[in-house]
């Protein structure tokens, strides 16, 4: 749901923005943001940590009869030259790293000037509506589907708003941030579009500074 109401429209504009671009998408994984990316066609480099999820998004990109170079690589110490491309698309990989320095100075580096990013991450700066919520639901029965009720799938260790604001300050990188409270209970029952409506209206108030899950927007000022 994510993808279709905020990556997505991004990404057209993006494609609209710089047709037939250069796209990097960070800890791809299986590929799903890199195949969004072929298909709106940017030349796509998919980089992740690990050969099982490459082959699984080589598979996908076969079934869809699209391409992209899908490599193993360490997102601290990229291969590529100074100002490669024109998008950089990091999803769910910052919260896996020890810090978020290392990945961000080589988003920033490979990134030419005028080129936009994207990052979406689960955060540790909850809402106090939403730690309310989280309270009410620990005391209702238990569902054998509900361990992912505390917060978003896959999740080792949310990032620090905060320490995200000060490391994309301290590059010099334009952005803007977007925040939503996850809502299990709620997203199990509601069509996207409500749901989303929901999320919105809940977090608006601190819509600003702080969410279940951040959501970044973002260029690289022009030399």
């Amino acid at each position: 749901m994510y993808h279709e109401r905020l990556l997505w429209p991004f990404l057209d504009r993006v494609a609209e923005l710089r047709p037939g671009g250069r796209a990097l998408d960070l800890g791809c994984g299986t590929g799903v943001v890199s195949l969004a990316l072929a298909q709106r066609g940017f030349d796509v480099v998919g980089v992740d940590h690990s050969p099982e999820m490459l082959e699984l998004a080589r598979q996908k990109f076969a079934a869809a009869g699209a391409n992209a170079t899908l490599e193993t690589g360490d997102v601290r110490a990229l291969r590529f030259a100074d100002g490669e491309f024109d998008l950089v698309t990091i999803q769910g990989l910052l919260h896996h790293l020890e810090e978020l320095d290392g990945c961000l100075g080589e988003m920033a580096r490979v990134l030419r000037g005028g080129g936009l990013f994207y990052i979406s991450e689960p955060t540790r700066d909850e809402t106090p509506l939403r730690r309310a919520l989280r309270l009410v639901w620990s005391k209702r029965p238990r569902r054998c589907d509900t361990a992912s009720d505390h917060g978003v799938e896959t999740v080792e260790e949310p990032i620090s708003v905060d320490e995200l604001r000060i490391a994309l300050d301290a590059l010099e990188l334009d952005f803007e941030l977007e925040f939503l409270s996850h809502l299990p209970p709620l997203r199990r029952h509601l069509p996207d579009g409500a749901y989303l409506a929901v999320s919105r209206a809940v977090t608006f108030p601190w819509r600003g500074r702080r969410g279940d899950l951040v959501f970044v927007f973002g260029t690289k000022p022009a030399n």
